[in-house]
């Protein structure tokens, strides 16, 4: 193996570390930011339980992070100057949406007392200049906003240190470099799943673990919660057009299912 191989392979490696534990550091900022803002609703001596949370909390962000860089594991085959800057754009839309829910969720928060969710979209949908406007004249924006775009110049500055300029393009398609590529797709994977046991991956519910509330919602991630929402939304409301059918083509097809030649059918006139 030669040396620039090595170096190859073990740049793509600690790119994909630096930027996991990017959206884990961030995710922490945003969760400890979210338990100074709801002090009052925080537990007395209760830091076992806190701790708990915090870890359980780990593990949502562990889910989301895996999903947000899921792609960079190709960079163990494919080195590309084009590919890096994709990569980069990739990274900084999802760290950059990370952020803007979690500043959102500190007013969120404050005002329903839940992490995000369907509420979003419901107020949203019925009137979202109703809703701007509240959200302008009832919350510091400017300072929100402030926040953000500092955080975002820190992110691209971390991004920029994870993937720097490939010093030449390559294609490394090497039994070495897919062993790195499947070790990293299945690590993910795992990371994905938030547990280890068998069955159905890390749910919200198993954030639910507490008897005060504000711990167990602490214990969840925003991004998470709002993504299942939006999830959920986007297939019922397919699940709903797809099975809307007109009135009386349903009315036939029911009287079809359940009448037989012995049976005829009743009519308002005789039966009012």
């Amino acid at each position: 193996m030669n040396q620039f191989e090595n170096d190859f392979r073990h740049s793509s490696i600690v790119a994909w570390i630096c930027l996991v534990l990017l959206f884990l550091t961030l995710f922490l900022v945003l969760r400890i930011a979210l338990l100074f803002n709801n002090l009052p609703a925080l537990p007395e001596g209760e830091f076992v339980q806190i701790a708990q949370a915090m870890l359980m909390g780990a593990r949502f962000d562990l889910r989301m992070a895996m999903y947000a860089c899921l792609p960079l594991v190709f960079l163990a085959v494919f080195k590309h100057q084009i590919l890096n800057t994709l990569l980069r754009i990739w990274i900084l839309f999802f760290a950059s949406t990370f952020l803007f829910f979690g500043l959102i969720e500190m007013e969120f928060y404050r005002e329903f007392q839940q992490r995000l969710n369907s509420l979003v979209f419901q107020y949203l949908s019925e009137d979202y200049k109703t809703v701007v406007s509240m959200i302008w004249q009832g919350t510091p924006v400017l300072k929100y906003l402030i926040v953000y775009l500092l955080g975002l110049a820190i992110i691209w500055r971390l991004i920029l240190f994870a993937l720097p300029k490939p010093k030449s393009n390559a294609t490394q398609l090497r039994a070495s470099n897919i062993l790195v590529v499947f070790v990293l797709v299945a690590v993910s994977v795992l990371g994905a799943r938030g547990t280890l046991r068998s069955g159905p991956p890390l749910r919200w519910g198993d954030a639910y673990q507490s008897e005060h509330m504000f711990l167990n919602h602490l214990a969840l991630n925003g991004s998470y919660t709002l993504s299942k929402a939006a999830i959920k939304a986007l297939s019922s409301q397919e699940f709903s057009h797809a099975h809307m059918i007109e009135t009386e083509i349903a009315l036939s097809t029911t009287r079809s299912l359940i009448k037989t030649s012995t049976k005829h059918l009743l009519t308002m006139a005789d039966h009012p």
